[in-house]
């Protein structure tokens, strides 16, 4: 802007001021009494593109600014034009300008330079001793960076107006300990109908009392630069004064031009107290452990687990160890050994005993179902699914799953469990909404997982997911000790009200001396069988299972052809496997690494068939 006092000074040499004009860096011109341009300085000539040589004495100057003639400022000014006259030209968006009888306006010129310009100018009239209007000068100033960068800042608030007030966690803007700006969220959060009722609250008095003085020396901390701290934890009060929990993160942001404070907040009440509850059952649970353990030891039986043993021992401790976290648990240990028990005993002494223990034999799935079966589908998905079916992880959500004979699931399978169990979560054959499981997976295999991961059987991620806790069960020839205990445990079940002879001295030897490939099933189906068929001969059936008298004896047969006698044979291995296997036709025809067409022809070649008996597990 030019200096008054050289603009409207009638003393002033006009060949000072001619000196003063050409030498500025501001864009200025003069015209005068007749609108003809006396001066345009250099800075002018580089904002219009016009040179001083086309317009010094012509009345070109309108061309600068617009397509068509029309008066500038400084035409209104040589013109004497009323206040009302210059409210015509420019609507209003005028002002006095400092200068004695100057005005000053801004206007897009959209034909000023490539993409058009944005001016600030300012004219006064030019004087001569008697105070008459003898010209007029006019100053420009380009604005355009500052009107592009405030049109860009209330693009981008209008921008975040419209995102924020349909998210889901309240947000608002604090300038001067004062709200400026609130969302749908944050008015139904606190119990405002209206978002002008919810502007210019005094911050505080939204915060509760026994907070304010943190929630105080916070923003001042944050807007001071003083700390990085943005997390405000505490109660707040809604327009009620009812008081709830809440996190509140805080970053320092530019709104309308000046510093300010966005909260966006989360109601954390209910998960709050789900987590004193949580609490609360923790110390529950660790009180009635710290009770367990100190009966421990010379325990009979855990749950509806048998044994005092030191290896039952060792057991019945991991059991309530493993009750009190949250980790993935392999449990290893021979077929019949007992694995779904210690499975169940560990999710009934955990943090999620009441919901649901889902268990899952991996064998017995076949592998085109294997995954409508683990995630469930919905109607229309393939032929034949008529409604929506939940799949084990729907059904063990906040409960445990329990993968029996893990090792049995494919590769591919291994990849969307894990994938489902971690970040990625899982969608339902078909379609539908993306769940992410809570649950609790405890896993049992007679495998040697290691082993699988070496020949590429397991991959090694799936593998660290689920082991993250081994256990080892120990097989019923490792303990014979707590033979005495399981015999006349499964003599009481099977019996029920039913007098049953007991067990004899020879009958103890039997059993001592026998190995029990089988483990606890082996003996429980043999029990079931004493019991079912009133004192069965428990020494003749044991004596006929063991090499000496099975194996070999068939062979010493007399008058035994070939063919007979592996005939015999194989009817007998056939017969023996699937007892010790609880008739579990699929491991079976693994262990005897032949496929399930195969076993079921010899089954009906020998009229071998399943006693209907269900086992321990």
């Amino acid at each position: 802007m030019s200096n008054p006092e050289s603009n409207n000074n009638p003393n002033q040499n006009p060949r000072e001021l001619s000196q003063i004009i050409h030498l500025s860096s501001i864009p200025t011109f003069v015209i005068d009494r007749s609108h003809t341009i006396t001066h345009w300085n250099k800075a002018c000539e580089n904002l219009t593109g016009y040179t001083a040589e086309e317009m010094l004495g012509s009345k070109k100057h309108w061309k600068a600014f617009y397509p068509e003639r029309r008066p500038v400022m400084a035409d209104l000014i040589v013109d004497n034009a009323s206040e009302k006259e210059i409210s015509l030209f420019y609507g209003g968006k005028y002002r006095k300008a400092v200068i004695e009888d100057g005005y000053e306006a801004e206007g897009f010129f959209p034909d000023l330079g490539d993409d058009g310009k944005w001016l600030f100018f300012t004219a006064s009239p030019l004087l001569d001793e008697d105070g008459a209007i003898t010209g007029a000068i006019e100053t420009l100033q380009d604005i355009t960076f500052r009107k592009r960068a405030e049109q860009a800042l209330r693009e981008s608030e209008e921008r975040y107006r419209i995102l924020t007030e349909y998210v889901a966690d309240g947000v608002i803007v604090i300038q001067d300990d004062k709200t400026c700006f609130n969302n749908l969220a944050f008015r139904r959060m606190f119990g405002y109908p209206g978002s002008d009722e919810a502007i210019s609250l005094d911050i505080l008095s939204l915060i509760s009392t026994s907070f304010y003085r943190h929630f105080k020396e916070l923003i001042e901390s944050l807007e001071s630069g003083q700390s990085q701290e943005k997390l405000f934890q505490g109660a707040c009060k809604r327009k009620d004064a009812s008081e709830f929990w809440v996190d509140m993160h805080l970053d320092l942001i530019q709104w309308q031009g000046k510093p300010a404070v966005l909260a966006t907040i989360n109601d954390i009440t209910e998960s709050r107290l789900q987590r004193l509850a949580l609490k609360e059952e923790a110390e529950h649970l660790r009180q009635e452990n710290i009770e367990l353990k100190s009966s421990v030891k010379d325990r009979y039986r855990f749950g509806r687990i048998i044994g005092k043993s030191p290896a039952m021992q060792n057991i019945y401790e991991f059991i309530l160890q493993a009750g009190e976290t949250d980790a993935g648990i392999v449990i290893s240990g021979e077929s019949g050994t007992g694995k779904e028990l210690v499975a169940t005993a560990i999710h009934k002494l955990s943090r999620r005993k009441n919901k649901e223990f889902v268990p899952v034999n991996c064998g017995a799935i076949p592998e085109n179902l294997i995954e409508s079966e683990f995630f469930g589908y919905t109607k229309g998905a393939f032929t034949g699914a008529e409604k929506d079916k939940k799949g084990y992880l729907d059904h063990a959500e906040e409960g445990t799953l329990f993968l029996d004979e893990v090792g049995e699931i494919g590769l591919n399978m291994q990849v969307k469990l894990l994938r489902a169990i971690e970040e990625g979560g899982f969608r339902p054959i078909g379609g539908g909404a993306v769940r992410k499981p809570d649950i609790r997976i405890i896993a049992a295999t007679n495998k040697d997982l290691t082993e699988m991961v070496k020949t590429g059987q397991m991959r090694k991620d799936f593998y660290y997911r689920i082991n993250i806790i081994p256990i080892q069960i120990p097989p019923l020839r490792e303990r014979k000790e707590d033979l005495p205990l399981l015999m006349e445990h499964f003599l009481d079940t099977f019996s029920g009200d039913t007098p049953t002879q007991g067990f004899t001295g020879r009958i103890y030897e039997a059993v001592f001396n026998y190995d029990w490939p089988g483990n606890v099933r082996e003996l429980q189906n043999l029990i079931q069988r004493f019991v079912s068929l009133k004192n069965f001969d428990i020494v003749a059936e044991l004596k006929s299972i063991t090499p000496e008298s099975s194996l070999y004896a068939t062979f010493k047969e007399e008058n035994q052809g070939l063919r007979n006698a592996v005939e015999k044979l194989e009817k007998h291995i056939i017969s023996n496997t699937l007892s010790r296997n609880n008739w579990h036709r699929d491991r079976v025809s693994s262990i005897l690494k032949i496929d399930r067409k195969t076993l079921y022809s010899k089954m009906r070649k020998y009229g071998i068939k399943s006693p209907g008996m269900s086992g321990a597990k």
